[in-house]
């Protein structure tokens, strides 16, 4: 069963509650799956995104395409701090938001401990490597703009925004196995993604199980609850691990003033022609001592069905 965002009558179903809230009827045109929209005094289109097999997002359904991810009333809006981690950072430093730390070159004299390495252009988690205790004998690969950033260990939670608010969330704890007293942690992988209805590759869980000072073959005592993965696109996250929410519901996100002026701080720096009617979603961590730390964002996630109500209020309203 695919999380909420991934599982497409949760977005006719919600969309069809917008929809009915404004007496608006709807049409889709199965040559470009095009969503038409309109009522006796206006209408709008909304277009559609899926997600192919390797994980990436298209506008157009083809052979390799995996599900649907959602409606939007725009194809795409992109702007250069939106697609670059390290400039998205420096604009959260600028404005005083808690984001974690990076380094985007190794500096033979100091070592940096605790430390992941991404890419400064890349998407659905790929090129993300570590974490690793310390930097020491690591070398970034400049071709692909790597660069270092502080692991922050924590639930990480996909925020998304509609006109620069925070809407919806779903949020993720680090995949986890549990000891048995006999099982290997690779015998105790392979029972969760079979568990999952999932085929796993164990070597993918090498780099953090050594930074927890543990292998494949150590065998973890009765009860013994140890995390085996940190990333968002995990090869092992199911949709009972992912909770959905509200942000007005989270009793965390709910609560923070980080949320709204991180709406206000993208606003400003978006090219005016693109900041109305616009969706993007910002990945967060949320520490054991309930900090927010803002990752990276994304312009042109797949959507959470939870704006949909939202973004046809703003239209509605703009005519």
């Amino acid at each position: 069963m695919p999380a909420i965002s991934f599982e497409m009558m949760n977005h006719f179903t919600h969309m069809d509650k917008a929809l009915k809230r404004y007496d608006l009827n709807a049409s889709i045109n199965f040559s470009d799956h095009l969503l038409s929209v309109e009522n006796a005094e206006f209408s709008f289109t909304f277009h559609p995104q899926f997600q192919n097999k390797d994980g990436y997002y298209y506008s157009v359904i083809s052979e390799d395409t995996a599900r649907f991810i959602g409606w939007r009333p725009y194809a795409m809006k992109s702007w250069k701090k939106a697609a670059d981690k390290v400039a998205f950072k420096k604009l959260l430093i600028q404005h005083s938001i808690s984001t974690p730390k990076f380094y985007t070159e190794k500096n033979p004299s100091i070592e940096f401990n605790d430390v992941i390495i991404k890419q400064e252009e890349s998407s659905f988690s790929k090129g993300i490597k570590g974490p690793f205790k310390t930097t020491k004998d690591i070398e970034l690969n400049v071709g692909k703009r790597e660069f270092f950033e502080q692991y922050i260990e924590g639930d990480i939670a996909k925020i998304w925004f509609w006109n620069h608010k925070p809407i919806a969330a779903e949020v993720l704890p680090n995949i986890c196995v549990y000891g048995n007293g006999h099982s290997t942690i690779h015998e105790l992988i392979v029972a969760h993604a079979r568990s999952a209805n999932k085929t796993v590759q164990t070597n993918y869980f090498k780099e953090f199980l050594a930074y927890e000072g543990k292998t494949l073959e150590t065998v973890l005592e009765n009860d013994v609850r140890l995390a085996i993965d940190f990333r968002y696109k995990s090869a092992l996250t199911t949709s009972h691990q992912t909770k959905d929410t509200y942000v007005e519901n989270h009793p965390i996100l709910s609560n923070s003033s980080i949320l709204t002026k991180l709406g206000m701080i993208v606003k400003n720096d978006v090219p005016y022609l693109l900041r109305k009617n616009f969706a993007y979603a910002i990945d967060v961590v949320i520490d054991g001592k309930e900090n927010i730390w803002v990752l990276e964002l994304n312009c042109n996630p797949h959507i959470h069905p939870f704006l949909y109500e939202k973004m046809v209020e703003s239209l509605v309203n703009r005519v």
